[in-house]
């Protein structure tokens, strides 16, 4: 009864939210990400990079899942993306489902399906995406993201433009078409032989994040980062994870998130585990 409760006051939230708290909580779907407090704009992480900075894609392609739980394990989350390049040019796809489980008279799931494309000359590279949203509260929606980074020394940096165009048409009688701002969001990292950092800030959400890598040896990492917000508690989380990286092809990363009372649906399942493999080995 007590998970009946819990997925109707969530889906009752989902149903007033804006377009943009949609795309908030479905942006850092990797454990990766949450890890680094979100800070991942800066960083060529592959396929996961669809779900950040398009332009992140540009480095060996390969394959990436990640399983995320809310509410009590209610709420499931799944990610699956894939890139390859040809020449200068990388590719990538994905698709992530949102959807209520072992509750039998509750159907209730939304869909982001998404394409990239991004095109890399030694240090810099430019991407871009498109995702399509379907769902039983969704009738479709639109939005597209625009992204850069820069590597100079041992320095990155980073600028992406995130659900331009954004718009969603409600299920309702009749359906509700809402149009949603363009959020910027601005990255700056360091990388070294020591640790590795990465920061950004949104500046439309208000929201900012960081995190810190640190190479244990040549495939184990941890790493650490918090994500905050100005003005509001919801954001406010403080992360840790492993990375066992490019053992025969394969990333491993697993979060834990410390959060705070407002986050009391993920505090619940307060981890999350990715795996990525790679093409080139």
């Amino acid at each position: 009864m007590k998970k009946i409760i819990y997925v109707l006051l969530l889906l009752t939230f989902f149903s007033i939210v804006t377009f943009g708290d949609v795309l908030d909580e479905l942006d850092n779907p990797s454990a990766y990400g949450i890890s680094m407090g979100g800070a991942l704009y800066t960083v060529f992480a592959g396929p996961q990079s669809i779900a950040y900075n398009p332009a992140g894609i540009a480095t060996e392609g390969g394959f990436f899942f990640s399983h995320v739980e809310h509410y009590l394990g209610v709420i499931r989350n799944d990610f699956l993306a894939g890139s390859l390049n040809v020449g200068n040019f990388y590719f990538g796809s994905s698709m992530q489902t949102t959807r209520s489980v072992d509750v039998s008279d509750l159907n209730y799931s939304q869909y982001i399906f998404s394409g990239a494309i991004a095109y890399r000359i030694k240090n810099i590279s430019i991407g871009t995406d498109m995702n399509g949203f379907f769902g039983t509260d969704v009738v479709n929606g639109f939005s597209m993201d625009l992204g850069g980074i820069f590597q100079t020394g041992n320095y990155t940096f980073a600028a992406v433009l995130k659900n331009a165009l954004a718009s969603i048409t409600w299920q309702s009688t009749p359906p509700t078409v809402e149009n949603y701002p363009t959020e910027m969001i601005l990255g700056v990292g360091y990388s070294s032989s020591s640790f590795d950092v990465n920061t950004f800030v949104n500046f439309t959400s208000k929201e900012f994040g960081a995190g810190v890598q640190f190479p244990l040896t040549k495939f184990f990492s941890i790493v650490c980062g918090y994500k905050g917000s100005i003005g509001t508690q919801i954001s406010n989380a403080l992360n840790a994870g492993l990375v066992v990286k490019n053992y025969l092809g394969f990333d491993l990363f697993v979060s834990y998130t410390f959060l705070d009372s407002a986050n009391f649906g993920q505090l619940l399942s307060p981890f999350t585990v990715s795996m990525n493999y790679n093409f080139g080995g």
